[in-house]
Formats: structure tokens, sequence, C-alpha cells
């Protein structure tokens, strides 16, 4: 599966805000900005635009917006923090390429920890080997 985030050039200085009749306004995101502040930007600037596609079985797609991206991401947060998640602790990911795999992402960092990927197609390591762990 796919997750395409949208718009695309995320990782580009201007980004097109999509705000009522001021569609032809430009935000400007400086280069120095961290991922979690561009995830804030996009929520407070364009909460109701699509930021993933998941798609699912039978050719559907499931799309979360940039309001809905940030709020199961502070929920997961939520959670990991009542596991007993500190700051500073590493979390592991071992998933697919999925809209859930990002929530989680973002989902450690808003808990103040380190994730961990640990890419399924990579071929570096064993990953289920615990001398990698």
């Amino acid at each position: 599966m796919l997750v395409r985030a949208r718009p695309a050039s995320i990782v580009d200085q201007q980004f097109r805000v999509l705000q009522g009749d001021h569609s032809d306004m430009v935000a400007i995101v400086p280069d120095d900005v961290l991922a979690l502040q561009r995830l804030y930007h996009w929520e407070t600037h364009s909460p109701d635009q699509v930021a993933l596609t998941q798609p699912i079985c039978g050719g559907a797609v499931v799309d979360y917006t940039w309001r809905e991206l940030l709020d199961q991401s502070r929920r997961i947060a939520a959670h990991l923090q009542r596991l007993g998640l500190h700051p500073g602790d590493r979390v592991a990911i071992h998933s697919k390429n999925t809209a859930h795999w990002l929530m989680s992402d973002f989902a450690i960092w808003l808990a103040g920890g380190v994730s961990v990927p640990l890419y399924r197609r990579w071929h570096g390591h064993d990953s289920t080997d615990p001398r990698t762990q």
C-alpha cells in the first residue's frame, strides 16, 4: 500500500493555503522549522485539507485531513504516555508503509519519544534479531 502525502511538496518552502476566498494566498514555511512545527502549521492553516490518503481493500481509500491526522496522533501520544513512555525513550515501529505508521511516528514525537523505524524491506539486518534491537 502507498500513502500519498498531500501536498506532495511538503518539504518545499512555499505551500498553497486554501482558505475560502484567499485561495491564492501562499504560506511560507522556513527551512529551519521542525517537522512537528510543520504539522501544527498545516493543522492551523488548512485543517480540513486532505493530508494523507490510505488505500484499503477493494480499491477504496480513506482520506485523513490535517485535523484528523493530528487528532489521532495526539490520542496515540496520550496512550503512550499512559503506558509509561518518558521523554527520550525509544519506540520501535515495525509495519507496512501506512497512514497509521506516520500517525504513530508523529505520536511518538508528540509524547517526547524517539521513533526507531524497522523497515520491512531493509536487508541490512534481520529486524527480528534481538541483537539489532
